[in-house]
């Protein structure tokens, strides 16, 4: 279920295999920091997905690099989802940062390290629904490869 309004469908436009795989590499891009701002349009991300990994690159053929683009943005919404990760990724405290004096001489602190305590890291952590709706992605997009996986396994395995 994508969870989509009943009688509401979506199409992929007439795009061409790189043109898709741009939009899709923008989503993942975008999907990666945004956290729960993404929930609002999640039955527009899975059906960008969903349409993704249906695109042939002939008849009976699927694409390769959309169908890897599809499987990228996947990941990256589990990923950014269901981890904690730090708000900023920067070599000083907020507060130093936003001294106007040492933005101007920034050069001179290159390469200095500073300890965790000195960082004043903030962390976004995962909400509820957003591991929620990581759940209903990896049940969605995953269970069936993985099934196809542990049945090959199997059969290697009687091999």
């Amino acid at each position: 279920d994508l969870g989509l309004p009943d009688g509401v469908e979506y199409h992929l436009a007439q795009l061409s295999e790189q043109e898709i795989v741009y939009y899709l590499s923008m989503l993942r891009h975008i999907s990666e920091q945004a956290g729960d701002a993404i929930l609002p349009y999640k039955d527009k991300v899975c059906s960008a997905i969903e349409l993704a990994l249906k695109v042939e690159e002939r008849p009976g053929v699927l694409s390769l690099s959309v169908f890897k683009a599809a499987s990228k943005l996947l990941r990256s919404l589990l990923h950014a989802l269901a981890t904690s990760r730090p708000l900023e990724c920067r070599s000083v405290p907020p507060e130093v940062w936003g001294d106007e004096g040492w933005r101007r001489s920034h050069y001179q602190s290159w390469g200095r390290v500073s300890t965790v305590r000195e960082s004043k890291l903030q962390w976004r952590t995962p909400s509820k629904e957003g591991l929620q709706w990581a759940a209903d992605l990896a049940a969605r997009f995953l269970r069936e490869p993985m099934e196809g996986l542990a049945a090959w396994l199997a059969h290697s395995a009687e091999a």
